[in-house]
């Protein structure tokens, strides 16, 4: 489904682009011809007067009529319209498709797809593919999805508490509703197909609201006979399930009869072969190699995904077709740009599609969640913006402070554990107050219950951070400048008043979620500050980088520097709009820091500070070259203003656990440095540590360059190299080992007793695999390494033009002796991942458990065995250690969820199912014959 609306509305590139006429030149560039196929989507289109009266989600409208028929004119007129039959011949037979070919789809199978949207593409003789939940076809049951936006939509005023959610929703406005239905569906489609039901149940039965049939109307599914009319008019019909599940969440019965069933009723009504499906929700999460699986054995022969970007046919991935979405608020000259270049505009910038659920997240990965912040997306991005962006504050974060908040999470949580004096007003749910009347309200609360009488100064410091644009509006001047001004009153000496919000002058979206409605401008709020009282030359302004709606980034003077994928054509447009003069113009978000008096020293100064005292350093003037906001830690880079990339990276945290892993980390680096001296240039050094503010800090040197965390150009280049450096480290590290009971508890007992420690409810079915491994382990050579512990192209810094490995980071997780191809094993795993955008659990299901590797694949496996000399003649075992390896030290499985606890039981169902099927006996080495494990 579409999310709430396209990201950001004011995407100036895209009109600089169409503005100045260069779309139109970019149809004759002759490089392009042949390569791609567009693949465009839609879900409803539909005109709705007033939205404030429409009972279901508006983020579902895909375009007004009249947005359509503009759009797919221009489809007609600058585009090649064909079928998914012409794409699979061009696939199958190799033949060409036609210069700038472009497919319209829809998803679902809304009334509206016949009523509305048919007519326009006969007009002008556009085919398209309509892909159906079959189970809602011909019936007069709205959409699940619909249905949970109509129950909150109509449900009387009050609060609500949601099974499974940490959340009480309160229920009275209609941006309140559908704030709920948000995330109550985001809720609802982490479930099983038979959680979701019962959830959906009890909505009904504690909220008592049915659906009228005449609202029904308004969103209801197509019939047959329109289906059947449509088809013979040569519109195609493809699969979207039964019943709209998550396919991902259902067992392997249901989502073969969901695949089949709903393949048999579109072929009994339209009388033709059906082979082609659009996954419901089509996300990340939303299919995996179980369901392409599924859908290969049901017949299909193409699975398209919701996931945004351009289809080069030779490279094209059959079961993970990616779309271009059109949703509510595409402007004309984004919908041009997105189909011009749709490699550039598929995705925002700086927009992140997740290849891994929770399950399968590194501990330290900074989008991973804890169990107690899972409940929903609101209140995991609120949690992470309340941990980063106080770097850039004053230094005393410890007197009196005065937030605004915002449930369901706060800042003044996070200030509290400072130890500050924190005081917070929430007026996130205030009744009946529009935008302007809540800053209206906020000045009259700290004039009665702040402003004291005498005029004395009670507060050290005020934080607003206001990124969902609930309180600062560019269309309320006067009362932002009256609050500036109490706030300026109510200041001691020394105190500062930081103000986070959205950029009303935004350049582009930057994967920034949901855009806040009229946020103010720069050149404003800087006025009103001065106007205030503050001193121009006493406020710093801070511009942010944002994913999923919270600060991912906050950009340096010298503005932004691409460190991770720079190859692709995003990061360098990145570059360019948010460099040293687009940052402060054009950036989504700022932070504003303006302090009563003169500047204090903020975090990000006293840690310069503390850099400048380290002798190597001392006669280099060291700034701030990049700041990104994790989870759990700020990671900061320091150079000279001249580098292009810092020199020093530190890491700035008070979580234990980080600590901990940056201490393990410091430990090994040291006797790395004197283990392996051939690569000693390639391994950071630590240079020092200590605490500041409470928390902890680590600083290492920096490796000039970039990383992969996606598919990119010169990722084959990349793997090489990391396993050319991977193949050298082991070589110097090896160790020949005998298979004694005491190298085997010490290799191998170890990877499972941490797992068992991990999940002790599991603790007898891991017990039990340990036991059958031991068995095939003893007795065999075994090859002790330094193992990495977490090696992949995240984790490996690349020369940005060369692609040469210049560095390999994160050692925490590494050990002095451990196993070998582990490491290997997960490089290819996380590889895959990225390319497919499917769990890494899952690549160990499809490719490593039944060792099937592609070609290329092998051949690398091959050159790092011989290059350490080790040969794999129980495949089955290695993969049972890799598996347990990467359960029990990369990847926490979160056991309470039932959908969780059952794929990591299926896991290890199938792990000894194949033990059991490959014995000892019937083995084929994998890279030649020789001994067991290791060679002699």
């Amino acid at each position: 489904m579409g999310s709430a609306g396209m990201r950001g509305k004011k995407k100036l590139l895209a009109q600089l682009l169409h503005s100045t006429g260069t779309l139109s030149l970019l149809p004759h560039m002759p490089a392009w011809r042949g390569q791609q196929v567009r693949i465009l989507t839609y879900h409803r289109v539909f005109d709705v007067a007033d939205e404030s009266v429409f009972p279901y989600d508006p983020g579902l409208i895909s375009a007004s009529t009249t947005d359509f028929r503009e759009q797919i004119e221009y489809v007609a007129t600058h585009f090649v319209p064909v079928t998914f039959a012409r794409v699979l011949a061009a696939l199958d037979d190799d033949r060409p498709l036609p210069h700038r070919a472009v497919v319209v789809t829809f998803d679902d199978g809304h009334a509206d797809t016949y009523t509305n949207a048919y007519p326009i593409l006969r007009s002008f003789d556009v085919p398209a593919a309509v892909f159906l939940s079959t189970g809602y076809i011909g019936g007069k049951e709205v959409f699940w999805f619909d249905r949970i936006s109509y129950i909150l939509f109509h449900a009387s005023a009050g609060m609500l508490e949601m099974p499974g959610l940490n959340q009480t929703f309160r229920l009275t406005d209609v941006p309140s509703r559908r704030r709920a239905a948000e995330i109550i569906l985001e809720h609802l489609k982490s479930l099983s197909d038979e959680q979701r039901r019962e959830r959906i149940d009890w909505l009904v039965g504690v909220l008592g609201v049915e659906t009228r049939a005449d609202d029904a109307a308004l969103s209801g599914p197509m019939t047959w006979d329109q289906v059947r009319e449509m088809a013979r008019a040569g519109i195609e019909f493809g699969s979207h399930a039964v019943s709209h599940p998550m396919l991902t969440r259902i067992d392997d019965a249901t989502l073969d009869r969901e695949l089949a069933e709903s393949r048999i009723a579109i072929e009994n009504q339209v009388g033709r072969s059906i082979n082609i499906i659009a996954y419901p929700e089509g996300g990340p999460d939303a299919f995996d190699a179980r369901v392409i699986a599924a859908a290969q054995r049901a017949g299909y022969r193409l699975g398209l995904s919701y996931m945004p970007g351009p289809n080069y046919l030779k490279h094209l991935n059959r079961f993970a077709i990616p779309r271009l979405q059109v949703e509510r608020n595409t402007s004309r000259a984004w919908f041009r740009a997105m189909l011009e270049l749709p490699g550039l505009f598929a995705l925002e910038m700086g927009d992140t599609i997740p290849a891994q659920s929770f399950s399968d997240r590194n501990a330290e990965d900074p989008t991973a969640t804890s169990p107690s912040m899972t409940a929903t997306s609101f209140g995991m991005v609120e949690a992470e913006d309340s941990n980063g962006w106080h770097v850039l504050l004053g230094a005393n974060l410890t007197g009196t402070m005065l937030c605004v908040d915002f449930a369901p999470a706060a800042p003044s949580a996070f200030f509290r554990l400072l130890g500050g004096a924190v005081h917070s007003i929430d007026l996130s749910f205030r009744q009946g107050h529009a935008q302007p009347e809540k800053i209206a309200e906020l000045c009259r609360l700290l004039e009665s219950n702040w402003l004291v009488r005498d005029g004395a100064a009670t507060i050290d410091a005020f934080v607003l951070h206001d990124l969902e644009g609930r309180i600062l509006s560019s269309h309320d001047e006067i009362n932002l400048g009256r609050l500036l001004q109490l706030v300026y009153l109510l200041l001691k000496p020394g105190g500062f008043c930081y103000l986070g919000f959205r950029n009303g002058g935004a350049l582009l979206g930057a994967g920034d979620g949901e855009r806040a409605q009229d946020p103010p401008r720069l050149a404003t709020v800087r006025k009103l500050l001065v106007h205030a009282g503050f001193r121009r030359d006493a406020t710093r302004v801070h511009p942010y980088l944002l994913a999923r709606g919270c600060v991912s980034e906050v950009l340096p003077e010298r503005g932004y520097t691409s460190v991770k994928n720079s190859k692709l054509w995003r990061e360098h447009v990145k570059e360019w709009c948010y460099g040293r003069f687009g940052a402060i113009r054009w950036a989504p978000a700022y932070g504003i820091v303006a302090f009563k008096d003169a500047v204090t020293p903020t975090l990000v100064d006293r840690l310069a500070q503390r850099l400048q005292l380290i002798p190597e350093f001392a006669s280099t003037q060291l700034v701030m070259t990049r700041c990104q906001l994790l989870w759990r830690k700020v990671i900061l880079s320091f150079g000279s203003a001249a580098d292009k990339y810092g020199r020093l990276v530190v890491i700035y945290t008070r979580d234990k656990q980080a600590i901990g892993r940056r201490e393990a980390e410091a430990g090994i680096l040291g006797k790395m440095e004197s283990r392996v001296p051939a690569l000693r240039d390639k391994l950071p050094r630590v240079v020092a540590q200590g605490d500041l503010a409470g928390y902890r800090y680590f600083v290492l040197s920096e490796f000039p360059g970039m990383t992969i965390d996606r598919a990119c150009p010169g990722t084959e280049i990349a793997t090489r190299n990391a396993v050319h450096f991977l193949s050298e480290l082991h070589k110097a590290t090896a160790e020949r080992c005998t298979g004694s009971q005491a190298v085997v508890d010490e290799l191998i007992g170890n990877l499972f007793e941490l797992a068992i420690d991990r999940y002790p409810a599991l603790a007898p079915e891991i017990a039990q695999l340990a036991e059958t491994v031991r068995r095939r382990a003893i007795g065999r050579h075994w090859l002790a390494v330094w193992q990495h512990g977490d090696y992949k192209l995240e984790n490996v810094i690349l020369n940005p033009h060369s692609l040469a490995l210049v560095g390999v980071i994160d050692w925490e997780l590494s050990r002095i002796r451990g196993l070998p191809m582990l490491d290997m094993l997960y490089l290819i795993a996380y590889n895959r991942s990225v390319n497919s955008g499917v769990r890494i659990s899952d690549v160990y299901r499809s490719v490593i458990l039944p060792w099937k590797f592609s070609a290329e694949e092998i051949q690398m496996l091959d050159a790092y065995q011989a290059s350490i000399g080790l040969v794999v003649t129980d495949p089955a075992l290695w993969a049972t250690l890799y598996m347990i390896h990467d359960v029990g030290v990369r990847y926490s499985f979160n056991l309470a969820w039932s959908d969780e606890r059952e794929r990591l039981e299926q896991l290890l169902r199938e792990t000894a199912a194949m033990l059991d099927l490959r014995p000892v006996t019937a083995i084929v080495p994998f890279g030649g014959a020789a001994v067991d494990g290791a060679g002699p």
